[in-house]
């Protein structure tokens, strides 16, 4: 049963969706274009070069951008950096090791206080990977070139991606009409289907992130994409698809089936003219219910925006002294996390300088490329790099027999990058849990294929580098299961706490006159970010693994206390109190999370029934 459970997952996860097609040409073809500028520049290890665009590249163009101008900035920053730890380490081993150590514990700890864990990870890769090279740089003038040439090797693939996207990516504002369209579709299947005594689970009506939609809305603004006057037609579609989605799985049981269809019609109209900047529609009324009623609001206000109905009020203060205490992540948590992703790469370097086997130095690469705060996080990404290298190695192994030998110009080479690389880009452009191992298999893919400055059939090289792959992992394994294992649940408790705060905040928002929905929106990030959590707990180690009572609580936690802000969208002047204390006497009916950083079940009962009840009283 379990394989083909575990095939069924695969295959529902490389199912197509709007805007996965694009990003997955897009990859490949951008990979392709920097396999052939390494080779006519003989730009070295171009295989990795490739690796960076398939690693950072994202459906969003001036989100790609962004990145690539950010990266080759914090890049050249770190090779001036190197220039000085060259002349002091050049002659020294010693002096050598100990500042592999304290860059790699210093950027790394950075990297995990600031929540930036990857781009600390990278520099501190780039940094300690290139002071290992100069051993093998006797003189001064050899070690300058390696790391120039390194330099080159990292910016080259964010030169490209920056004229790639000006020219062939896709902008912010298409992407967010994208989902405001997917969103209405997912009003209209809800509404369409009969009403089922279960109730419809919130994360099926806001799958994709709103945090998303956020960061696309700021790029366009940032840019000035859109006149001014788009741009406020678009932050209202935004609000008014969120508050759509919200009101929709809230719709009460009793709503008439005719009242559903007219609502789901609607839907489907805007659907059809969605394109349309001049977007005019007939408005319609319904009063089966006060929620269908907000529900058509809510789509006569996106479908005949006028410009002027975006409050510009500044947010009142929120004075809410109830806040639950969250128990704040120890500093020691980033000190620990910094020593065994330095270790982890020091004790890789250590194994292949003493076989003398600089082939599998990509065992060193790994350890920084996969380390995350959490066992599970780690474990997750391992496995994740084991398949994906596997998979790419064999890719690449069958593409070095039967097909690069025959390669006589430099327009196969492109064909055969192009090609190999539409499945893992089609991976990595999917669902988070599983992108990773696209990345991996791109990987393992180029490292086989591109070996120097022509198509490789040198399967020793190749061999070397996923042996030094398989390395890093094992080493990562037991470093992180072994030295302060640190449990997915700390975080998901965290986020637990931060959405009862938002909600209380939002609740006090109310009492103060204010109906916006930024607190909501956070809400529904932290959400999806426990449910994305509650899927990696399988990879957490026994002592830190979580019961699966608890996970059950913590899935109908979260479905609960988010299904009741849905009830704060409705206007301010509606009594909420009675719908409230409905779904609250529901939600506290059963049992809760007893966990000493949020509270027992108890305190959270009290905290729950005098703080909320409380509020609703003024409302």
């Amino acid at each position: 049963m379990m394989p083909v459970h575990l095939v069924r997952i695969f295959y529902r996860y490389l199912l197509p969706f709007p805007g996965r097609a694009a990003l997955t040409w897009r990859i490949a073809l951008l990979s392709a274009l920097m396999a052939v500028v390494a080779m006519v520049y003989e730009i070295p290890e171009s295989a990795i070069s490739c690796y960076l665009i398939i690693y950072l590249m994202k459906d969003d163009a001036n989100e790609n951008i962004v990145i690539a101008i950010a990266v080759s900035i914090l890049l050249s920053l770190a090779v001036a950096l190197i220039f000085v730890l060259t002349n002091l380490t050049i002659n020294s081993v010693f002096l050598r090791i100990s500042m592999i150590f304290f860059c790699s514990y210093f950027f790394v700890y950075l990297g995990a206080k600031f929540n930036v864990t990857e781009i600390g990870n990278l520099i501190a890769l780039v940094i300690a990977f290139l002071l290992t090279l100069l051993s093998d740089a006797p003189t001064g003038e050899l070690a300058t070139r390696a790391i120039l040439y390194a330099l080159l090797m990292a910016t080259t693939p964010m030169l490209l991606m920056i004229i790639f996207n000006l020219l062939l990516g896709k902008k912010s504002q298409n992407i967010l009409l994208e989902k405001f369209s997917s969103r209405l579709q997912t009003a209209q299947r809800v509404l369409g289907q009969p009403i089922v005594n279960n109730k419809f689970k919130f994360k099926t009506l806001l799958r994709d992130s709103q945090g998303e939609c956020d960061i696309h809305l700021k790029l366009v603004k940032i840019f000035h994409l859109q006149t001014k006057k788009r741009i406020e037609w678009l932050e209202n579609a935004n609000k008014q698809t969120l508050k759509l989605l919200a009101l929709v799985s809230i719709l009460p049981k009793d709503t008439t089936e005719a009242s559903r269809k007219t609502l789901a019609d609607y839907c489907q109209h805007i659907l059809n003219t969605i394109d349309n900047k001049d977007l005019k529609t007939n408005i319609i009324l319904l009063n089966d219910n006060l929620i269908s009623k907000e529900i058509c609001n809510a789509l006569n206000m996106f479908a005949n925006f006028s410009g002027n109905t975006i409050e510009k009020k500044s947010p009142l203060p929120v004075k809410n002294n109830k806040k639950i205490k969250n128990k704040p992540i120890s500093t020691l948590a980033y000190h620990y996390f910094a020593f065994k992703v330095t270790i982890s790469a020091l004790i890789c370097y250590g194994i292949y300088t003493l076989f003398d086997w600089q082939g599998i130095h990509t065992a060193m690469i790994t350890c920084y490329v996969v380390a995350l705060g959490t066992t599970a996080e780690t474990i997750h990404k391992l496995t994740l790099r084991i398949f994906g290298c596997l998979v790419g190695a064999l890719i690449g192994v069958l593409s070095a027999i039967y097909i690069t030998p025959y390669l006589d110009s430099i327009n196969g080479l492109f064909l055969l990058i192009f090609i190999g690389m539409l499945l893992p880009a089609w991976i990595t452009a999917g669902s988070e849990l599983f992108s990773y191992a696209g990345v991996q298999i791109g990987l393992a893919f180029l490292l086989t294929t591109l070996n120097g400055f022509s198509p490789s059939t040198d399967l020793v090289a190749a061999q070397d580098r996923i042996l030094g792959i398989l390395l890093g992992i094992a080493v990562c394994f037991v470093v992180f299961t072994v030295l302060w294992p640190v449990s997915i649940s700390d975080t998901i408790y965290q986020k637990i706490s931060k959405i009862l705060n938002l909600s209380l905040d939002s609740i006090e928002n109310e009492k103060q006159g204010q109906l916006e929905l930024s607190n909501f929106s956070q809400l529904i990030n932290e959400a999806n970010q426990i449910d994305y959590n509650l899927k990696l707990v399988i990879f957490e180690t026994k002592s830190t693994k979580l019961s699966k009572h608890d996970l059950k609580t913590i899935r109908y936690f979260v479905l609960q206390i988010t299904q009741l802000n849905s009830l704060l969208i409705l206007p301010i002047a509606v009594n909420k109190k009675q719908l409230y204390q409905n779904e609250l006497a529901s939600f506290l009916s059963n049992n809760l999370i007893d966990r000493e950083n949020i509270a027992n079940m108890d305190k959270l009962n009290e905290l729950l029934h005098r703080n909320i009840i409380s509020i609703l009283k003024d409302i």
